[in-house]
């Protein structure tokens, strides 16, 4: 896995939708925390995970995905957790392989890098 930080000024700040060149994927997306004082965001094409920090609350972001694999069971994926401030992101880079399988999106808060995720938002993205 492959983590870079981001900072993203204006569009998450200001609560607006983060673009990707290129093509739209199918199961790309994003989704809030409860209370959207975080966001994850999942692009399918590179499959890259990243969690933005949109509140100044001393808390961390984290978000990961959940990839639905043949027999039905889910395969989740490492987290990613920043730990940055506010109008921060940090970014992790997976292997996907089940290409076109559902994918589960998690976006959380979680008080430091071995803390617990808690308020989470979860989207399923159509593979």
């Amino acid at each position: 896995m492959k983590i870079r930080n981001v900072i993203l000024a204006g569009a998450v700040a200001a609560g607006g939708a983060v673009g990707f060149a290129g093509p739209a994927a199918a199961d790309s997306g994003q989704v809030y925390s409860v209370g959207a004082a975080a966001v994850s965001i999942f692009n399918d094409q590179n499959d890259v995970v990243t969690t933005c920090d949109r509140a100044r609350d001393g808390e961390g972001t984290v978000g990961w995905i959940s990839v639905r694999q043949a027999d039905g069971t889910w395969n989740a994926f490492p987290r990613v957790y920043n730990g940055g401030g506010v109008n921060t992101c940090r970014s992790g880079d997976f292997n996907v392989l089940r290409e076109a399988a559902p994918v589960r999106l998690y976006s959380c808060l979680q008080n430091g890098p071995s803390g617990r995720p808690y308020s989470c938002g979860v989207a399923t993205l159509n593979g």
